[in-house]
């Protein structure tokens, strides 16, 4: 059974992810919270299919999907560990010109 998500655990949406980059949905969902840990973890998201499902509310399929087409994009990576553990990493290439995370402006 897969650890459960801590409630007060949060990662951001920013704006950029849907004007510059296009994504929307779950797979918008999952891009922030992998951000997230590229931004502040070392650039390694190591959440399971089923804390994934937590997070974002949808199922298993939605999110294999969701992520294979966010690899196939270029927008992640999916790794595997020599312990057969797959891992997330935001791929730098999207994020060029664009201004993120902190330095990203505002929108009112």
């Amino acid at each position: 059974m897969a650890k459960t998500i801590n409630p007060e655990n949060y990662y951001t949406v920013y704006y950029w992810m849907s004007t510059e980059l296009g994504l929307s949905g779950v797979e918008k969902d999952l891009y922030a919270l992998i951000y997230y840990y590229y931004e502040k973890m070392n650039n390694e998201c190591y959440y399971s299919y089923s804390q994934l499902e937590q997070i974002t509310g949808t199922y298993k399929n939605k999110i294999i999907r969701s992520l294979a087409k966010l690899e196939e994009g270029g927008y992640i990576r999916i790794l595997t560990k020599e312990n057969g553990k797959k891992y997330y990493q935001i791929t730098e290439d999207k994020l060029v010109g664009i201004q993120t995370g902190a330095n990203a402006d505002p929108v009112f």
